[in-house]
Formats: structure tokens, C-alpha cells, sequence
């Protein structure tokens, strides 16, 4: 797919410009907006399955042992 120029994938949106610049710009919001809405519904139904953990496991990992140790020293 090409972004912009000749090629540039159009979608149907309601109001999309007919100016072919601008409707050029409007459809590729329009996909990016739907690509990050299935990312974004791939990723939150793994989290909520439990098969995919958010944030850095080896920072995690020393923060919890940080505390552990503080815990036991003090």
C-alpha cells in the first residue's frame, strides 16, 4: 500500500474531502485508526486471557528484590 501519492488507498469516511490531497490524508488516518483498533483489541485480549504479562520482566524482577532486601534489612 502506498501512503500517499497516485496510489494512495482510499476508504469511504463520512465528510471525506474531495480534494485529493486531502482525502489522500484522511483515508490513511482512517486506516491507521483501524489498524490500532486491532491491535489494540489482539493485545487487551491476551492480557485478559493472562497470556501476555505488560512491563519489563527483568526490572520487575530487580524491584522486587530490591524491596525483599530493604524489607529484611530494615
Amino acid at each position: 500500500m502506498s501512503r500517499y501519492g497516485v496510489d494512495c488507498e482510499q476508504v469511504e469516511v463520512e465528510g471525506k474531502p474531495r480534494d485529493p490531497v486531502s482525502a489522500c490524508i484522511v483515508s490513511a488516518a482512517s486506516l491507521s485508526l483501524e489498524q490500532l483498533s486491532d491491535r489494540y483489541d489482539h493485545w487487551s485480549g491476551r492480557i485478559k486471557a493472562g497470556s501476555h504479562v505488560e512491563g519489563l520482566p527483568k526490572m520487575k524482577a530487580l524491584v522486587d528484590m530490591t524491596r525483599a532486601t530493604n524489607t529484611n534489612l530494615h
